[in-house]
């Protein structure tokens, strides 16, 4: 009997500390960058998968009727995309297609750009694995060891007390991925080459975090550290500026900034005696 009492209470603590790790990750909105451009965002997969399977637009993609249509676009897909992708980056996106759970995200970001210079938008990639947070665990290894074989540049960056594995791509991988893009030169300027991008990517407890720059990753970082900033988050009014009219002026000179003494106010002239417009007697 105690044996079977001690079992159950280990089972309730382990479940509750299962619970907990789950409500350690906050929802989107705290998590994001506050120079967020735009975001696209499924708050539950478990139930989006389970609505969208009785849903009208599924029911009719997966009717017998629509299989030879529905084969030939997913094999077209599949021929383009995806299996570049894997042959270029070694990986098989079914090892990842189960682990979605919780939260999915994909946010674009301004990433220190002023629309004037090369520097690409930000991209940040944000997954909930939930209960399959060591399958995520087991995949991302076998994915860096396979990597590191294969002479792939590898390292490790630490941000805000997270591991952050660092990938390079470089122009030919995103060739083979999205495809060599269409030259466009101008008279007289040479043609650029399609600089190398750096894939960050780490796991804390069951989310993903993956971007292309340190400064995507790292305000989630800094909030799941707790000291992040929500993206809905205004910053503060600066400070020596009143919150009615102009700017305060202030002169260097330490004479100057003496207070002008107070005077007592003037009241108004009072007649003695006799009315100012008459001559008759005053009834103050």
């Amino acid at each position: 009997m105690r044996t079977k009492l001690l079992c159950f209470a280990a089972a309730t603590i382990l479940l509750a500390g299962v619970s907990l790790v789950r409500a350690a990750i906050p929802p989107v909105e705290n998590l994001l960058p506050s120079d967020t451009l735009a975001f696209f965002t499924v708050p539950d997969c478990n139930a989006f998968r389970a609505a969208s399977k009785v849903s009208p637009q599924m029911m009719f993609w997966n009717d017998p009727a629509m299989k030879p249509f529905h084969d030939n676009l997913v094999g077209k897909f599949t021929d383009k995309f995806i299996a570049p992708l894997e042959q270029d980056l070694g990986m098989k996106i079914a090892d990842f297609a189960d682990l979605p759970q919780g939260q999915f995200t994909l946010a674009v970001t301004v990433n220190g750009s002023n629309g004037h210079d090369d520097i690409p938008p930000g991209l940040l990639l944000l997954l909930d694995t939930k209960t399959r947070s060591d399958s995520l665990k087991t995949n991302l290894a076998a994915l860096v060891k396979k990597w590191t074989d294969n002479g792939r540049t590898i390292r490790t960056q630490n941000i805000h007390g997270l591991a952050f594995t660092v990938v390079t791509l470089s122009s030919n991988d995103l060739d083979g991925i999205f495809g060599a893009p269409t030259p466009v030169s101008e008279i007289g300027v040479e043609p650029k080459p399609r600089p190398p991008v750096d894939i960050y990517f780490t796991q804390f407890q069951s989310l993903l975090i993956v971007g292309n720059s340190p400064k995507v990753v790292e305000p989630v970082a800094a909030h799941l550290a707790g000291g992040g900033v929500p993206v809905r988050e205004r910053p503060a009014r600066p400070r020596g500026r009143s919150t009615h009219g102009p700017p305060v002026r202030r002169s260097a000179h330490p004479a100057l900034h003496k207070t002008p003494p107070r005077t007592a106010p003037q009241s108004a002239p009072r007649c003695r005696g006799r009315s100012l417009r008459s001559a008759a007697p005053c009834e103050c």
